[in-house]
């Protein structure tokens, strides 16, 4: 019992230690750009690109014998995971994610039967929470299966290790901080709040289906965005066999292609930068529900998911505290990414030059902003 009693005591410990560095941490991640970029997957990654940026790519590999020492700091954290091989491309991103999935969904179910066995009521609120993990990661692990369409891109050692510490922490936290209290009198968890439990299952009902939703209509897009992409390349290749026909006729070679080597260059830079997203170059600007609204929908709903889990434990544990504040500083930052991503391929809204500037204008912008900005259903490149 002593011993128990122990590693419950270093399990809480280490969960509050876990957050408050994940938070540093990603604070890191959001000014250094190097290590963002390090972190970053899916569109946001190369695929995010436009062609300002690509020159700037472009330029900055034509220049490395003249990087000041400014750059060479800000490489220094990217050398260092490097080094301990944190960049090795080792699972594909949806097995990934379905992976982390499954853990959450193992983790709650144990941590559930444990407290269950105590028989006592200052663990209700606890238990509760691991049934809605329960049912988050179950549904998460089915949209991420056979709803969302990923893109063909593989997941490096430092994120697979991330997103497993984070559902690991997840559970265990809210676990050992819930035995922690119980075993401490002077933190023993207040009595059941009924409204607080209501309110609690009705935040998380109606995030959870809203996230539902909004991965529905982004499925819905990246399927479109895929009939036109085959389309376009068949055309092209027809395109191409009527130009060999002709060759042999008339003797000379006919180029589609406009006359212009930035492009080649570019293309042999991304793929130096291991760009290895799928060929989908098209993309559709989400419309419909909360996206007339919201930026990113499913990641709001997922901030009022978490928001949910605080007001279930009546804002008691500590470290589910820490996790929501690196939860939603995680998702807000990508948010704002995204909403970039969006602007930066419509013609309808204005670049901002200044970094700092464009982070805070566009806060309530990433989060909430009406899609007409865009127009309607607008077809992006």
């Amino acid at each position: 019992m002593i011993i128990n009693n122990y590693l419950i005591i270093f399990g809480y410990f280490i969960s509050i230690t876990f957050w408050l560095v994940s938070i540093l941490i990603y604070i890191l991640k959001i000014f250094n750009n190097d290590f963002g970029t390090f972190t970053s997957y899916g569109k946001l990654k190369f695929s995010s690109l436009n062609n300002k940026e690509k020159k700037k790519i472009k330029n900055r590999n034509d220049n490395n014998n003249n990087n000041n020492n400014n750059n060479n700091k800000t490489n220094f954290i990217t050398s260092i995971l490097n080094l301990f091989f944190l960049d090795r491309e080792i699972i594909d991103t949806k097995q990934a994610w379905m992976f982390f999935y499954t853990v959450l969904l193992v983790l709650s179910n144990l941590f559930f039967f444990i407290l269950s066995e105590k028989n006592d009521r200052n663990t209700t609120a606890t238990q509760i929470l691991f049934i809605l993990f329960f049912i988050q990661a179950g549904r998460r692990l089915y949209e991420t299966h056979f709803i969302q369409k990923h893109r063909k891109s593989e997941m490096n050692l430092l994120l697979f290790i991330s997103g497993l510490c984070y559902y690991l922490f997840l559970t265990l936290s809210a676990f050992t901080e819930t035995i922690y209290k119980i075993n401490h009198s002077e933190s023993e968890i207040s009595s059941i709040n009924i409204f607080n439990i209501l309110l609690a299952l009705l935040l998380f009902s109606v995030g959870s289906f809203e996230q539902f939703k909004s991965h529905e209509i982004l499925s819905f897009i990246r399927s479109n965005s895929n009939k036109m992409t085959t389309t376009s390349s068949n055309s092209t290749t027809k395109n191409k066999n009527n130009n060999n026909i002709l060759n042999n006729i008339i003797g000379f070679n006919i180029d589609d292609d406009d006359d212009n080597g930035d492009d080649g260059d570019i293309q042999e830079i991304m793929d130096k930068t291991e760009y290895r997203t799928s060929p989908s170059t098209k993309y559709e600007i989400p419309n419909g529900r909360l996206f007339q609204y919201v930026s990113s929908p499913h990641y709001l709903s997922e901030i009022l998911i978490y928001f949910s889990y605080l007001i279930l434990t009546n804002f008691e544990l500590k470290s589910l505290i820490l996790n929501f504040i690196f939860t939603s500083l995680n998702l807000i930052h990508r948010s704002l990414q995204t909403h970039k991503w969006y602007r930066s391929r419509s013609d309808s809204l204005n670049q901002s030059t200044n970094l700092l500037y464009s982070h805070l204008k566009e806060m309530k912008n990433g989060l909430f902003f009406k899609s007409t900005d865009f127009g309607q259903r607008q077809t992006i490149k």
